[in-house]
């Protein structure tokens, strides 16, 4: 990875319950540098982004316990203001415009493309890290 493309130090929560894409998901961010933890329901991930810090929060749509719909609409009104992208299998246009009046900062479909998953983590990342490395 190249410094312009490196998340590196970023801290990043993926809460998705297929084990394989969480894999793939982690793999893929931790090879450009990413701090990558991991939750397999909305339930448990709630709990992580709240007592942990995270940069970004990648959420699957669908899961066993708690939704990514309703665990979005829980951490919004628990003041939590950091990124929260949701992952979807519907990548409909609907879909994305829902995501973004729940809560969501960015939705991104699946099979998540991992040049493209990178690409949209330092779009929300940017800023804030040329900021601290500028200090």
């Amino acid at each position: 990875p190249t410094t312009t493309s490196s998340l590196a130090g970023v801290r990043i929560l993926v809460i998705e319950d297929n084990l394989d894409l969480q894999f793939l998901i982690d793999k893929a961010l931790s090879e450009h540098g990413a701090i990558v933890s991991t939750a397999d329901n909305g339930f448990s991930g709630i709990e992580s982004a709240l007592n942990n810090y995270f940069d970004i929060v990648l959420m699957d749509l669908q899961m066993p316990i708690l939704s990514g719909h309703e665990a979005i609409k829980i951490l919004r009104a628990k003041n939590y203001k950091d990124t929260v992208i949701a992952l979807t299998a519907h990548a409909s246009r609907d879909e994305r415009k829902n995501c973004l009046l729940i809560g969501f900062d960015e939705c991104l479909s699946k099979p998540i493309q991992g040049k493209k998953l990178v690409e949209t983590m330092l779009k929300f990342v940017k800023t804030d890290f040329k900021n601290q490395n500028a200090q």
